[in-house]
């Protein structure tokens, strides 16, 4: 997330004035904005961050998931509307992808507990989701969808990509609400309960092992530590391992070669693109081996 200042008379700065009055919320910093949303630092009393879904934006329902889980492996939501949220603030402590502060294999075990735990059962008594779940949530088979009406340069690469990418069964039997975007950057402590919890969420909906898909290529910013085949290896027996409902390394593997695709797809014009080829062509041999 690139977070860029907001101008004071722009319609952000507006908009989330608006919700500071309304909420009785204290400024402590300017606004600031990405290219989903615009936020700002406020007080309520305790410190707090004020988050508005921009007109055009697709983060309404991951805004409704967040509020949902009620601050089980989530951030914990003060206040909710259609298009905003305010969430306790949270914090890099450390960055999880620091790698000079925290290991790689260290820096795993936190992202695919906090992972694991929105796919728990309700542990607090007070939770009173009553099995609803947020309405507006979009199905993996959607995104799919959507996925497939894209082109890239080069569509040989997805040779055999597609035949998986088609085929696989993507809710599963107990679909579920997913983060959908679960990566180094988007884990963080609540700094209310201390506890790891995650940011940020798309609000989809499908089979669980999605929600650790992304993993295999982040940090993201890292490409020479992500493009390790070991890594990979090792991490797809961690996952598989610590998650006993996905049922075993090969849907671990599978779906991260899905989510491998899709990004591709997404950001093929980017620059991140080259090195994210790199890491699928990787994944896809380690998923070819298994197979064997």
């Amino acid at each position: 997330m690139q977070n860029r200042p907001l101008e004071p008379a722009s319609a952000g700065a507006e908009a989330l004035a608006g919700y500071i009055e309304r909420w009785g919320l204290t400024a402590r910093e300017a606004g600031f904005e990405t290219n989903s949303s615009w936020l700002q630092r406020v007080s309520a009393p305790q410190p707090a961050v004020l988050k508005i879904a921009k007109p055009d934006s697709d983060e309404r329902p991951g805004m409704a998931l967040l509020a949902w889980w009620q601050g089980e492996g989530a951030v914990t939501v003060l206040r909710r509307s259609d298009d905003a949220v305010l969430m306790v603030e949270a914090f890099e402590d450390p960055a999880l992808g620091d790698g000079e502060r925290i290991s790689d294999q260290a820096a795993f075990e936190i992202l695919v507990e906090t992972a694991a735990s929105l796919h728990q059962p309700q542990t607090k008594p007070d939770l009173t989701r009553q099995g609803l779940i947020p309405n507006g949530l979009v199905p993996l088979t959607a995104v799919r969808e959507h996925v497939f009406t894209l082109a890239a340069v080069g569509e040989g690469c997805f040779d055999r990509w597609r035949p998986l990418a088609e085929t696989l069964d993507l809710m599963g039997s107990n679909p579920e609400p997913l983060h959908g975007d679960i990566h180094h950057g988007n884990v963080l402590r609540d700094g209310a309960s201390g506890d790891w919890v995650v940011i940020d969420p798309k609000g989809l909906f499908g089979h669980m092992a999605y929600d650790f898909a992304n993993l295999f290529f982040n940090p993201m910013d890292q490409p020479e530590r992500v493009g390790q085949p070991e890594r990979m290896a090792w991490l797809a027996d961690f996952v598989a391992s610590r998650v006993p409902r996905i049922k075993d390394r090969q849907t671990v593997l599978d779906f991260a070669y899905l989510y491998g695709g899709m990004s591709l797809l997404w950001g093929w014009q980017d620059d991140w693109a080259p090195q994210r080829l790199r890491q699928f062509q990787m994944l896809e041999s380690l998923r070819e081996q298994a197979l064997k």
